[in-house]
């Protein structure tokens, strides 16, 4: 008897995941959202906005489709409200710094939610190899003025890294001459996103049939704006007190060190302690040229109330303006190119 009430038991499971794969297939097109109950429930209780600003482009949420998209994207940070709470705690802190360099070379402001959809604002690696708060690959960070080598890899200096990522930004510009355009490649690639705007001749990104992750891409970094600049609406009432790396203080060297463990102890402090202050400090030697400048941070002396706010120095600032092109060359150059090639 209790085996046969096993094999109904287990008869009726499976005739139930038998009749969902069969409710999937009648409807092979019902998105990812339709399927989290949870999702239309933050539907039913929360108003989305009726307008919303991205990069100085409007959002077009009267699109049925797009404001789903903005939607879900708003879900998922409330959702995970603990790591949602982290990143608004360090945004306080580095995103006016990251704006006010990104203003320095003439881009909207807005361009700083990318690095926290590219790293959360930690100096992660991809599997691609991107690294450093704004998830620049090697070549590109050398490109853009970094130094990258064996030594040092400055893609782990925040500060250093903001500015090559303003100076690729301002390229892909003069390149695509559309600012969501841009946002978007610096997900896919400048190559790419040309290659979707003149094959889909699309209206806006937010129209384009695009890969998965570069589709949410904007989306992702136009929510966290939503919630940034409106943090009681979503359900963060708690304070969010700014994080704050430790202080620390500055010196200038000269010469060369052979050894950044020899140069450590000579300090009084571990490697490691050097590391966690210098990220960019990646070998065991540090090589300069004849003549140059570097420097290094150490933490702060006992009767040294130097704290980082007042230290931070933000590097040269170029003063040349951005190329607005009305008729790009480029766009029109790699539309005769594609044709040419469907020929």
């Amino acid at each position: 008897m209790r085996n046969l009430q096993l094999l109904v038991l287990l008869g009726v499971i499976l005739l139930l995941v038998f009749y969902s794969i069969y409710e999937r297939l009648q409807d092979p097109v019902r998105s990812d959202y339709e399927q989290d109950y949870a999702y239309q429930l933050y539907l039913a209780n929360r108003e989305v906005p009726q307008q919303i600003y991205f990069l100085d482009e409007e959002v077009p949420l009267q699109d049925p489709q797009v404001r789903e998209r903005f939607a879900y994207e708003i879900y998922v940070l409330t959702k995970w409200r603990s790591y949602t709470i982290e990143l608004l705690a360090k945004a306080k802190y580095w995103l006016p710094i990251f704006e006010q360099i990104l203003r320095s070379y003439g881009l909207p402001t807005d361009f700083k939610y990318l690095v926290v959809i590219e790293s959360g604002m930690r100096n992660v690696v991809s599997p691609a190899g991107a690294a450093g708060f704004w998830q620049l690959l090697p070549e590109t960070a050398r490109m853009m003025g970094l130094r990258v080598d064996h030594e040092v890899d400055e893609r782990y200096h925040s500060l250093k890294a903001a500015h090559a990522a303003a100076r690729y930004l301002r390229l892909a510009y003069q390149e695509i001459g559309n600012w969501t355009y841009v946002a978007a490649s610096y997900n896919a690639g400048i190559g790419a996103m040309l290659h979707a705007v003149v094959t889909q001749q699309a209206p806006s990104y937010y129209h384009m049939l695009l890969n998965p992750e570069t589709n949410r891409y904007v989306m992702k970094a136009a929510a966290f704006k939503e919630v940034y600049e409106h943090p009681l609406k979503y359900g963060f009432d708690l304070p969010v007190r700014p994080w704050k790396p430790k202080p620390y203080r500055s010196i200038q060297l000269r010469t060369s060190i052979p050894s950044l463990r020899e140069f450590a102890k000579m300090q009084g402090i571990s490697i490691e302690t050097l590391r966690a202050l210098n990220p960019w400090l990646v070998g065991e030697s540090l090589t300069l040229p004849e003549g140059a400048t570097y420097e290094i941070r150490l933490p702060l002396q006992a009767n040294d109330d130097t704290s980082l706010e007042a230290d931070e120095e933000f590097l040269p600032l170029p003063r040349d303006s951005v190329i607005t092109p009305t008729d790009n060359p480029r766009v029109q150059g790699k539309a005769k190119q594609i044709a040419a090639e469907q020929e």
